[in-house]
């Protein structure tokens, strides 16, 4: 049934593209004032910020021959590519402030091109916020640099592949993109795709690309998404990030290019009787997903826990599991200095007795202790 606000003077029912374009521009609608700029200028920021996004994604990580990486048939070297998308956004300026933008002049270092290129993004984000005059409509400033510049993030991430470093793939529907946010720190993915089927076995590790930080609420669904198939709720780590606000526990989430890939947790009053008397923290559950182990990830979370134990305690503690499935685990603690505390094994935290016969779980642990320096 057609609403009578959907009708003609006549009283006939207008089009049907007519109510489609109503039904749309109502359900897309700003439910809240949107301040200074309007929507159209705020879905423009917007796609704004997917460029640098994406662009981030196809950047980061990038090995060392890849800004000169040649693919023949003349095409722009990723560091011409940046370079001329850098040359967009200044054109872009000028179509609000008038004049004109000469083409770039190389700079000594990639690194020095894309803090260019963000730059430049920031001015044009700051100018659609400051409601500047613009010499075009909203929708030739899309169809024109805005996707010029999109598609050339594309043949960045092409570039990768064809010199040898794929990106990996994520859902970009769920990428953490903000309008107020088009430098070159951008967040990892929140969906990355875990199943990549074309991804070479000769890629180099990713330690050099693993960040370390401190679980926040929007991680939660990240780390609950990777770990899904381990016997760990969501409500898991919703009690862990309880436990962080109370200054209980820190969570500390390893994330690579493609999501997460492991975490660990620094308990500053263990239930472990013999740590808890003596004020030793201890790093529990830790864990890295099969696919990115003996890549140098558990070493770096525990590098990051046992930086926060040394703020707060000269000792560090640990436990780790009895059974074969920790073998890997107890070599590791073994190489980094730790050592047994001389209580032996405990079972849910309580010493276990000669003679007494237990099950050789998860809650079967041997504790271990390191003095830091």
């Amino acid at each position: 049934m057609i609403s009578k606000a959907l009708t003609t003077k006549s009283g006939a029912p207008p089009p049907n593209d007519v109510i489609l374009r109503l039904r749309l521009r109502l359900r897309t609608a700003p439910l809240t004032p949107a301040g200074d700029m309007d929507r159209d200028q705020e879905l423009a920021r917007h796609f704004l910020a997917a460029i640098a996004y994406r662009a981030q994604k196809a950047l980061r990580g990038a090995p060392d021959h890849y800004p000169d990486f040649a693919a023949g048939h003349r095409a722009r070297s990723p560091a011409e590519l940046v370079r001329h998308m850098t040359s967009l956004m200044g054109y872009v300026r000028t179509l609000f402030l008038g004049g004109s933008y000469p083409s770039p002049n190389p700079l000594p270092t990639f690194g020095g091109e894309i803090g260019r290129f963000h730059a430049m993004l920031q001015e044009v984000g700051g100018l659609l916020e400051s409601g500047a005059p613009l010499g075009i409509t909203l929708e030739q400033l899309l169809q024109g640099p805005f996707a010029d510049a999109m598609t050339h993030v594309g043949q960045l991430a092409l570039l990768r592949r064809l010199a040898d470093a794929p990106v990996a793939p994520e859902n970009f529907v769920y990428a953490d993109v903000q309008g107020t946010r088009l430098g070159p720190e951008q967040p990892m993915p929140a969906r990355p795709d875990y199943v990549w089927p074309e991804r070479p076995v000769t890629v180099a590790s990713l330690q050099p690309g693993v960040e370390i930080r401190r679980l926040a609420a929007p991680d939660v669904d990240a780390v609950a998404h990777a770990f899904a198939s381990w016997p760990k709720p969501r409500s898991l780590y919703e009690g862990y990030l309880a436990e962080q606000e109370d200054d209980r526990r820190v969570v500390l989430v390893a994330w690579c290019e493609m999501g997460v890939c492991g975490y660990g947790t620094v308990v500053w009053q263990p239930d472990y009787p013999s740590f808890r008397e003596n004020g030793i923290p201890e790093i529990q559950d830790l864990n890295v997903l099969p696919g990115f182990r003996r890549r140098g990830i558990g070493s770096a979370l525990l590098d990051a826990a046992e930086r926060l134990v040394a703020s707060r305690s000269p000792v560090v503690g640990i436990g780790v599991g009895l059974y074969a499935d920790y073998g890997a685990a107890q070599r590791l603690y073994v190489r980094r200095g730790y050592l047994p505390d001389g209580r032996g094994a405990s079972y849910r935290n309580r010493p276990v007795l000669g003679g007494e016969t237990v099950a050789a779980d998860d809650d079967l642990v041997l504790h271990f202790t390191r003095r830091l320096a």
